[in-house]
């Protein structure tokens, strides 16, 4: 039986924290984290998605720690316009 990778999001907040899926990583972890959830699954894509009021430099180092972790497609999710 195939069984399909789910696919994997990991949320900036406007506190700056990370997580991915509901799981909040600590600082500076979340690299390692997701180099391990992909160690075994041949599809690499994340799902970024940030708060509107997060800072661009955390979501640029977060961009940088996924792809860090050997992640080959990098996704961005948005909420439409209007939105809260």
């Amino acid at each position: 039986m195939e069984v399909k990778d789910e696919p994997v999001i990991v949320t900036i907040d406007r506190s700056g924290r990370a997580f991915i899926d509901k799981s909040e990583i600590p600082p500076g972890q979340l690299k390692a984290k997701l180099a391990a959830i992909f160690s075994s699954r041949s599809k690499k894509e994340v799902f970024l998605k940030a708060d509107r009021d997060v800072p661009y430099g955390d979501v640029v180092r977060a961009m940088a720690e996924i792809k860090g972790a050997g992640i080959e497609r990098l996704g961005m999710l948005t909420e439409p316009s209007g939105a809260k």
